[in-house]
């Protein structure tokens, strides 16, 4: 038997370079094309084109103005490119449209904690699930920001609230184990696999 080994995958930029002209073609078409004119959206938002991104969104969302999902989408895009503000501005918009939606009611609840936002993002979590787990999840958030004590008053008021929530009372148990090292004769690490 002869073995053939599989042809170099395509290149990235390629397929950016293919869809980006397949995108243009069907606009020259139709310039309202909304599968067309949200892919490209995608497709710069994919390929960190933040700028354009945004402009292809909001051409989007000029055309198609209520589709909460597409703003929940650019909310989860201005995440990723760490604009917070921007995040929780869009999901504001999402939630004009879509008031009830809970998804885009926690995302809007981690948008507004990461930017500084606490009261409002805890409350907004408050409105999705209970107490406990909304000061776990800004808890999680103080701790990846290495602010350890806000952490541990969180998980503190979050075992109040709740004193079964075993999330929380496993991350505060983490956070006042002693630190370890992985020298010989010394305890094995908490977080060691089992």
């Amino acid at each position: 038997d002869i073995a053939f080994a599989d042809p170099a995958p395509p290149n990235r930029d390629e397929h950016i370079d293919t869809a980006r002209n397949q995108y243009h073609e069907a606009l020259k078409l139709d310039p309202k094309n909304q599968g067309a004119l949200l892919g490209m959206a995608r497709l710069y938002a994919k390929s960190g084109d933040q700028e354009r991104a945004k402009e292809a969104y909001r051409k989007y969302l000029t055309l198609y103005p209520k589709d909460a999902e597409v703003c929940h989408e650019l909310a989860m895009a201005h995440g990723r490119w760490k604009d917070w503000a921007g995040a929780a501005t869009w999901c504001e918009a999402a939630l004009r449209l879509d008031p009830e939606n809970r998804t885009i009611r926690k995302t809007m609840g981690f948008c507004l904690a990461r930017a500084g936002r606490w009261d409002e993002g805890f409350a907004m979590l408050c409105q999705v699930m209970p107490e406990a787990q909304a000061r776990h999840n800004i808890a999680g958030l103080l701790d990846h920001l290495g602010q350890t004590e806000a952490c541990r008053q969180q998980l503190q008021l979050a075992a109040q609230a709740d004193p079964n929530y075993a999330p929380a009372r496993e991350f505060l148990a983490e956070l006042d184990r002693p630190a370890t090292t992985d020298q010989p004769g010394s305890p094995v690490p908490a977080t060691a696999p089992n």
